[in-house]
């Protein structure tokens, strides 16, 4: 499932085309060089040659795709979460398949990098009632017990519908015949 993205632009169009056109290195290079003063420095902190960024410079747009990311950063972003998606795939799986135990802090990092590019496990919903408490649901005209129904209901065996409120919410469910509920 993919998440739903706004209209691109022709520019960022391009960038994402380029972008995947990087190996790892050169898409390393390319999101540190903008926050370095010089190509030199940026070599540096990738640990990549002078002779690499000259080749990579000759056979790839590396200049378009520096040029088309100070526009755009947020096409950057989603290319190096795109790529992350296996690794953090990996992180889950070999867990499951090895019992190997990663850090919270790493399973906690793949699952952001799942929930960002539209793989999100199920959200868990916990009900509580005032303050806290337990939530208690209490059953009025339950057609469940003949007890309840009037009379007429009561001996022919038919159920006219449950109303179910729940404690403290002052909300009242009715539900019919057929199970479907309905908030007043």
């Amino acid at each position: 499932m993919e998440p739903e993205q706004a209209e691109t632009t022709p520019e960022q169009d391009d960038l994402a085309l380029l972008l995947r056109q990087l190996t790892p290195e050169q898409l390393r290079y390319v999101t540190e060089r903008p926050h370095c003063h010089t190509d030199k420095e940026a070599i540096e902190k990738c640990k990549i040659t002078k002779s690499s960024l000259a080749r990579w410079k000759h056979e790839q747009p590396i200049e378009e795709v520096l040029r088309l990311m100070a526009l755009d950063g947020l096409t950057v972003a989603r290319e190096k979460l795109r790529r992350a998606t296996s690794k953090a795939v990996d992180v889950l799986v070999d867990d499951i398949e090895h019992g190997r135990k990663h850090s919270q802090i790493r399973q906690n990092a793949a699952k952001d990098v799942l929930d960002r590019v539209g793989l999100k496990g199920a959200d868990k919903l916990e009900l509580t009632g005032k303050d806290g408490e337990a939530l208690q649901v209490e059953y009025v005209n339950d057609w469940r017990s003949s007890a309840s129904l009037p009379a007429p209901w009561a001996a022919n065996g038919q159920g006219a519908g449950a109303a179910v409120q729940l404690a403290g919410s002052g909300e009242t469910l009715e539900e019919d015949d057929a199970g479907h509920g309905d908030s007043s």
